[in-house]
């Protein structure tokens, strides 16, 4: 992970988002593709080193259940500093 965030791997961002869909297809989670991935899938040539996707507040419940078998920190209230929630 640390090697994908310093550039020194490449990071296989289409892998995963394609992962991302088909674990959370047929929830109830809304999602939104935004940062570098979202601006390759409209062929802005970048190099991705993760995926930054915004779900609505009322998904973060089901989305720490279909990842918890890999989430890395969980999913905190932030008090509203950026957002109302992050992880």
């Amino acid at each position: 992970m640390l090697d994908k965030l310093g550039y020194f791997a490449p990071a296989p961002w289409e892998k995963a988002l394609t992962e991302f869909f088909k674990e959370t297809r047929g929830t109830n989670i809304a999602r939104w593709l935004t940062g570098s991935c979202a601006a390759c899938i409209r062929g802005i040539k970048m190099n991705p080193h993760d995926m930054d996707i915004v779900i609505d507040f009322g998904g973060v419940n089901e989305i720490t259940d279909v990842f918890s078998d890999c989430l890395i920190e969980p999913v905190v209230d932030t008090n509203g500093w950026l957002t109302k929630d992050s992880g």
